[in-house]
């Protein structure tokens, strides 16, 4: 259903794979919804015990099944090879290493009006970057 609503909004279907597997899981506050629809009765125990084990397996499972996605997920037409340098425009900020912390300081400087240049070892990541306009 997420791969379709991706779709719907005009995302390339891998990227649209890779979200929908991505957002497939159940998660942690379905516990706590099985659990007080338990206590208002309006579940069965037995009910509730069934989709935590559910939810717990999705958790489980999907950081396999991006696993087995992985080559329906990248482009193999994406080009491997080098990546452009950074251009010498004299940024405000130099952030190395563009993980969750490098992106969210990143955002906040750009909304900052601050210019940022972006430095990270991991070819996906730089990749991954790209595909939302930021130049790593």
């Amino acid at each position: 259903v997420i791969m379709g609503i991706g779709l719907a909004f005009r995302m390339a279907w891998r990227g649209a794979l890779a979200l929908g597997l991505l957002l497939s899981q159940g998660g942690e506050f379905g516990f706590v919804l099985f659990a007080q629809a338990q206590h208002a009765q309006l579940i069965a125990p037995e009910a509730a015990s069934l989709f935590g084990a559910i939810v717990t397996l999705s958790m489980a499972t999907t950081p396999f099944l991006m696993a087995l996605a992985k080559p329906l997920r990248n482009d193999p037409r994406a080009v491997k090879g080098e990546r452009q340098g950074p251009t010498g425009d004299a940024a405000n900020a130099l952030i190395v290493g563009y993980g969750r912390f490098g992106q969210t300081v990143g955002q906040m400087l750009n909304a900052s009006g601050l210019s940022v240049t972006l430095i990270d070892t991991d070819v996906e990541m730089i990749d991954v970057a790209g595909g939302f306009g930021a130049k790593v």
